[in-house]
Formats: structure tokens, C-alpha cells, sequence
């Protein structure tokens, strides 16, 4: 006789559970689509805040180091990564001992 009533009590619990979920489920979708807004919300603001710390620290730095302009041996502050590109370009090939490799690599390079 109390093993009847002891299952019956479980069978209610597992029953109350089930309708308990049932009715959260009902009530999670919105919440959770808040949650996951919020979310997205202060991952975008710190990776903007990101990108502005960065900016900042290139531009001190960049303001700090200069570059001596090949076409007027003038030395200027070097450029952000935000700046607009440039068309020059130095290429500096290490040729010390290097008389037999060094044909082969400028061929390599020129492909």
C-alpha cells in the first residue's frame, strides 16, 4: 500500500514538473531572445571600444616613430593602420654571403 502511494506521489511530482516546464517554455523564448540582444549589444560596444583604444595607442605611436621618406631623406611620423596606403614600397633583401641564392630569390620574387 505505500509503494501505491508513493508512486502516485512521484507520478504527480513528474506531472507537476512537465507542466511547470511547459509553462517556462512558453515564457523562455522571449526572455532568452532579450538576453542574447543584450548580449550582441556590449560584444559590439567593446569591440568598438576596442578598435578606439587601438587607434589611440597607433596614433601615439606612430606619432612617436618617424620614417626617412626615400624621395626627400626628410624623416616623417610613420602611418596608422587606419591611414590611407601609400604607393611606395622599399624591399630589403638580406644579400650578405648570399652571391648563388640571391638570383634565384629575385627570379622567385618577380613571378
Amino acid at each position: 500500500m505505500r509503494n501505491d502511494a508513493n508512486r502516485a506521489l512521484q507520478l504527480r511530482q513528474k506531472q507537476q514538473l512537465r507542466r511547470a516546464t511547459h509553462s517556462n517554455r512558453a515564457l523562455n523564448p522571449p526572455s532568452l531572445l532579450f538576453s542574447q540582444a543584450a548580449l550582441l549589444t556590449l560584444a559590439v560596444r567593446w569591440v568598438r571600444a576596442w578598435f578606439a583604444r587601438l587607434d589611440a595607442d597607433a596614433a601615439i605611436l606612430s606619432a612617436a616613430v618617424t620614417l626617412e621618406d626615400p624621395a626627400s631623406a626628410v624623416r616623417v611620423p610613420a602611418p596608422s593602420l587606419w591611414a590611407e596606403p601609400s604607393k611606395a614600397l622599399s624591399v630589403i633583401i638580406p644579400a650578405y654571403n648570399e652571391e648563388a641564392r640571391l638570383p634565384r630569390a629575385l627570379d622567385e620574387a618577380f613571378r
